[in-house]
């Protein structure tokens, strides 16, 4: 997981065009 936030803050545009990786983000938060 650390992994992918280290991405995220090198590259926050893909972010944006990939809402998909939003999505994983919200789903691992939740039980």
């Amino acid at each position: 997981m650390s992994t992918l936030a280290s991405s995220i803050e090198l590259d926050p545009i893909p972010t944006k065009e990939q809402p998909q990786l939003a999505l994983t983000c919200d789903t691992s938060k939740l039980p």
